[in-house]
């Protein structure tokens, strides 16, 4: 029985003693395949022409701002349409009972 324990103790140190150089032989060369792949391999520089940008952008800005006023422009114009619309509906149904059938549909028609 002595003779077993002992074999078994020898057995579990030799594999701790494999399983200890096996995982820090493995992680060294896992750290420099990792850090060999950090390296980027190809470089790409852009060239910005600042001056042509910032001419464009002021170009941009002030193109924004004319849009702006015409899209300001039309909406007054739309809110002015859709006022008179209503008021034209409000009338109709004010006049409403006071219309003949055809006045009532001529009305209707426009």
């Amino acid at each position: 029985m002595k003779n077993v324990s002992l074999a078994l103790n020898g057995i579990l140190v030799v594999a701790v003693a494999v399983l200890y150089y096996l995982h820090f032989s493995s992680g060294s060369k896992a750290a420099s395949t990792t850090s060999d792949s950090t390296i980027p391999t190809d470089i790409k520089i852009a060239y910005i022409n600042s001056d042509t940008v910032l001419k464009y952008y002021d170009f941009f800005k002030s193109n924004v701002e004319k849009l702006e006023a015409k899209g300001k422009k039309l909406d007054q114009d739309l809110q002015n349409r859709a006022q008179s619309l209503q008021n034209d509906i409000t009338a109709y149904q004010r006049n409403y009972g006071s219309m003949t059938i055809g006045q009532a549909k001529a009305v209707e028609e426009i």
